[in-house]
């Protein structure tokens, strides 16, 4: 009985997003990097501008909205970050996460997208185009769940056969970077660092954000 009044609440409560809100998520998501800015669909134009809208999640705004071109762009420690963000920032599930990302950081995509299930619920509410959007969107989340429970394995394994060099070096150090910042490098690119990025990025932040929500 519970379950269905907070079930009934949550659609009578949920946004209805007008035209001039569509059309101002198409240009927020116009700036979106060159990556994601012509495959995002509605549902996540929609979720990605609150976002923006509200600048809750630096790491969103830093690498979605630009591309990172620093001496540190596709290495290691970016795709850590990257899939931190995209696991956040994105409602739908991303299946291109498993050719780029290396085997620490599809873990960490599908472990921050589990965690941030809560989040994307309780903002969905706030960005999701009426009743029926709200529906759709839930149903595209839990088919992102059960995927990204699939992923805690699958994408650990694949990204490994990938990327082999930058899974050793999140899993180790990453000694065997020779471009410039080489010891900025190092200090972020270990197995500590992939643990704080699990623990705090993959898991806490998310659950905080859904917790801090209505404040």
């Amino acid at each position: 009985m519970i379950w269905m009044l907070a079930a009934a609440t949550a659609l009578l409560s949920s946004g209805c997003a007008s035209e001039d809100e569509v059309a101002q998520a198409e240009r927020c998501c116009a700036d979106l990097s060159e990556m994601y800015r012509d495959v995002v669909g509605k549902s996540d134009m929609l979720y990605i501008s609150s976002i923006a809208n509200d600048c809750r999640d630096p790491l969103v705004m830093r690498f979605l909205f630009q591309n990172v071109k620093d001496e540190y762009a596709d290495s290691a420690w970016s795709k850590r970050l990257h899939a931190l963000a995209v696991a956040r920032g994105f409602l739908t599930y991303q299946f291109r996460t498993y050719i780029y990302y290396d085997g620490i950081s599809g873990l960490l995509y599908n472990t921050a997208y589990l965690a941030s299930a809560p989040n994307k619920v309780l903002s969905c509410l706030k960005c999701s185009d009426g009743v029926l959007g709200y529906v759709c969107d839930m149903f595209k989340l839990l088919f992102g769940i059960l995927l990204s429970i699939v992923g805690l394995v699958a994408a650990p394994l694949v990204g490994l056969l990938c990327h082999p060099i930058e899974t050793l070096a999140n899993l180790t150090v990453g000694v065997f970077y020779f471009g410039p910042g080489w010891w900025m490098y190092v200090t972020h690119t270990n197995i500590f660092a992939s643990l704080w990025d699990l623990i705090w990025g993959g898991m806490f932040y998310p659950l905080w954000q859904a917790l801090t929500f209505w404040l």
